[in-house]
């Protein structure tokens, strides 16, 4: 889905220039960044949630 781009030098050789995205797969590298953010969200959400059930599981113990 990615290549390396290269850059040539007045003396003729090639120098990285960067990473970019190929013709043609900009939907699917799009696509992966939402799914890449839901998860992170979904398990954000998870911490949260078992955060709080640790906090109720705690205040049970200090009676």
């Amino acid at each position: 889905m990615y290549e390396t781009t290269t850059l040539v030098g007045l003396e003729g050789r090639q120098a990285p220039a960067g990473i970019r995205i190929r013709p043609g797969k900009e939907e699917t590298a799009r696509r992966l960044h939402t799914d890449q953010y839901q998860v992170w969200d979904h398990a954000r959400s998870y911490g949260a949630a078992t955060q709080a059930l640790l906090v109720e599981w705690r205040k049970g113990f200090a009676k």
